[in-house]
């Protein structure tokens, strides 16, 4: 058997701040991951392109985790709340990235946006389809 989910939509500040501040649960896990890569990148030598790698992976888990706490957090369906995750977490990393590249948004912002939209998707819908333990 199967339970519907019961979607509370009487207090919707409280649904909207949820979901803000699970994203940004998900934005300083990226920021962490991204911190840790860096220190140990530092002491080796990578090649650049490995760079734009390692952060997209930081920045795909934040995603995937700010989606998961959001659909937990809330009680709406797992597509749209990693949706709705998803907004405030490619916003702050758009102005992350221009502030450190100059100002100069090259093709590779579009792909870090869609890469931020599709993980906090999944990990919306991954934190949905999750039991709660009681």
């Amino acid at each position: 058997m199967s339970k519907k989910r019961n979607i509370n939509l009487s207090n919707p500040t409280k649904n909207i701040l949820g979901v803000v501040l699970s994203s940004f649960a998900g934005i300083a896990l990226s920021i962490t991951l991204t911190f840790i890569i860096s220190y140990i990148i530092s002491k080796t030598s990578v090649l650049s392109i490995h760079l734009k790698i390692y952060f997209s992976v930081c920045v795909g888990l934040g995603s995937i985790f700010g989606g998961f706490i959001s659909s937990k957090k809330c009680n709406f369906k797992g597509l749209l709340s990693g949706f709705l995750s998803s907004i405030p977490n490619s916003l702050i990393v758009i102005v992350f990235m221009v502030i450190f590249s100059n100002g100069q948004l090259k093709e590779s912002t579009v792909i870090i946006f869609l890469l931020i939209i599709i993980c906090s998707t999944l990990g919306g819908i991954i934190g949905a389809n999750t039991k709660r333990r009681k």
